[in-house]
C-alpha cells in the first residue's frame, strides 16, 4: 500500500503526485495561458520569439540537466538546497542578442529568486551579473563539468 496524499480538489492521490490528472491539466492550462499573456503583452515580440523556440527548448533542458534541476542561487548563497523551475538569462537578451543560444549565459533558478536578482539587476546590473557567473563558474569547478 503506498502513501496517499489530498489533492487540492480534494481527490486523493499517490503522495509522489503533486495534483491529480485533472487538477495538473487545469494547472498546465493555466501556466499556457499565463504564458501566453505575458509573451503577447508584456514581454517583447524578439524575445518572446525566443523563448517559443525549439532551440530554447533544448537548451532548457540542458541547463536543467547541468545544474542537476537545483537552484544555485540558492544553494551557494543562501545554503539551502531548493529545486529551480526558470532557466535564467545571466546577461539580459535585451542587452546582447548574441548571447540568447548560450549555455555559459544560463543558470536555472527558482521562481522566486528568478524575481529577486531582477530586482538585484536593476540597482546593480554589472555586479548581479559578475556574481551570477562567478556562482556557475564555481558550479563548474566542484562538479567538474
Amino acid at each position: 500500500m503506498s502513501l496517499k496524499k489530498e489533492c487540492r480538489c480534494g481527490n486523493i492521490i499517490d503522495y509522489s503526485a503533486k495534483y491529480c490528472e485533472e487538477c495538473e491539466s487545469k494547472v498546465k492550462q493555466n501556466k499556457r495561458d499565463s504564458n501566453r499573456y505575458y509573451d503577447n503583452n508584456i514581454r517583447n515580440k524578439e524575445s518572446a520569439a525566443v523563448y517559443q523556440s525549439i532551440q530554447w527548448d533544448y537548451l532548457t533542458t540542458q541547463c536543467k540537466v547541468r545544474f542537476k534541476g537545483l537552484d544555485i542561487y540558492s544553494y551557494y548563497m543562501l545554503d539551502k538546497i531548493e529545486y529551480g523551475s526558470i532557466c535564467h538569462h545571466i546577461e539580459e537578451i535585451t542587452i546582447n542578442k548574441d548571447r540568447k543560444y548560450d549555455l555559459e549565459n544560463l543558470i536555472y533558478l527558482s521562481s522566486s529568486n528568478h524575481n529577486m536578482i531582477h530586482g538585484m539587476y536593476k540597482q546593480d546590473y554589472k555586479g548581479t551579473m559578475s556574481m551570477l557567473f562567478k556562482l556557475v563558474e564555481r558550479w563548474k569547478a566542484e562538479i567538474r563539468i
